[in-house]
């Protein structure tokens, strides 16, 4: 997780009791958006780096592969 956002997690959590404190403004939901658009972005990054994500590209591959077959011998409709 990157450092900037744990900082900013640390600033809205009680550090006597762990829990939220959420100021309450007119952007809190467009600042929580970002926040968590942010922290995501760096799951995914991790995720793109790992075996996992590899195998993922080769499945959906091998289904786009797939469907193009069914569709063209007509064993799908669109």
């Amino acid at each position: 997780m990157p450092e900037k956002v744990m900082q900013e997690m640390k600033s809205v959590t009680d550090p006597s009791t762990g829990e939220l404190i959420i100021p309450l403004d007119e952007n809190l939901f467009s600042s929580l958006y970002f926040f968590v658009l942010e922290v995501l972005e760096g799951y995914y990054k991790d995720f793109q780096k790992s075996r996992k994500y590899d195998n993922l590209k080769d499945e959906v591959s091998k289904q786009e592969i797939l469907y193009e077959y069914l569709r063209r011998y007509s064993m799908i409709s669109n």
